[in-house]
């Protein structure tokens, strides 16, 4: 007979951490399955071999054009020669959105020194040349690369394994509309959810 820790609900595609005894009279909802394949699918698809899948998938389903749309708006933008900031953002940007997986962007923390550079100074979001930055980033390119995550990320839920990166897609669609103070890091995998209907016993909590 198998133990009961062996045992899971039929929905469940596995409770990877090996934590949890999987509750046989809990019914999950349709909303707790979704959240749950959502989540183990993003898990899953950040880690070998399905994270070589997710990058190509990624390159073909959104990647490359985002690049070249980023690439072409650097270049005009770099030829006006006052917006050579937003040129060195762009191509930042197209660089980030050829190749994202495994890494995400965050707000550093403040520097409140007085001796930043000129380019230094669009790493504050909170300085008042970077909140204008910003603005004028919205008008000239962001809300169209905005458009060009959502379109993709709707792309990628359509053809199911690519959920992981149209959730990707969502997440680059903000960072595309107010990038400037915002920096770009190397990111964890995310764990293996728990499934719902899963006890946890007290001597594991």
């Amino acid at each position: 007979m198998a133990d009961e820790t062996d045992r899971a609900p039929s929905f469940m595609l596995g409770n990877r951490d090996g934590k949890g005894i999987p509750d046989q009279t809990y019914t999950p909802t349709f909303a707790e399955k979704c959240k749950y394949y959502l989540q183990y699918a993003m898990a899953i698809q950040r880690r070998p071999p399905w994270l070589w899948v997710s990058r190509v998938l990624w390159v073909v389903l959104g990647g490359w054009s985002l690049f070249v749309f980023y690439v072409l708006g650097a270049i005009t933008m770099a030829s006006t020669i006052i917006l050579l900031p937003f040129a060195w953002q762009a191509l930042k940007l197209g660089v980030f959105a050829l190749i994202p997986i495994g890494r995400e962007p965050y707000t550093p923390p403040l520097r409140t020194d007085q001796q930043l550079s000129f380019f230094e100074v669009f790493q504050n979001p909170m300085h008042p040349l970077t909140i204008i930055a910003n603005v004028v980033w919205l008008v000239l390119i962001g809300w169209e690369t905005a458009l060009l995550h959502l379109f993709w990320a709707l792309t990628n839920f359509i053809s199911i394994i690519g959920v992981a990166n149209g959730v990707q897609h969502l997440r680059l669609a903000k960072f595309a509309l107010w990038p400037f103070g915002k920096s770009i890091r190397s990111v964890d995998p995310p764990p293996f959810p728990m499934a719902p209907g899963i006890r946890v016993p007290n001597d594991e909590v």
